[in-house]
């Protein structure tokens, strides 16, 4: 793992970049070591989430990709698809 982010007491703070051992990548912002705030983490595997999360979890509004292509956009809270959103599938269907 690697990180381009400012530290303060340590911890990642403000925008920046972390590379996963397993390949993965976050780009977005950090609050005391956690992914908070904007932010977009892309998938080994493929796919994505582009959001807002806080204190390390997806929570407001985002977009997740999956590796096929399909997608979901819509609110999230505590990771997990809550309210309003839209999956499509990847013929276009809703």
């Amino acid at each position: 793992m690697l990180h381009t982010s400012q530290l303060v007491n340590g911890q990642m703070h403000g925008r920046g970049t972390y590379f996963h051992a397993d390949g993965s990548i976050y780009v977005g912002f950090f609050r005391d070591g956690k992914r908070h705030g904007k932010g977009k983490y892309t998938f080994q595997g493929g796919g994505f989430y582009d959001g807002e999360y806080n204190d390390d979890m997806k929570q407001g509004f985002g977009t997740m990709e999956y590796p096929d292509g399909s997608q979901y956009v819509g609110n999230f809270l505590e990771n997990m698809k809550h309210g309003a959103g839209t999956y499509k599938l990847v013929d276009g269907s809703v």
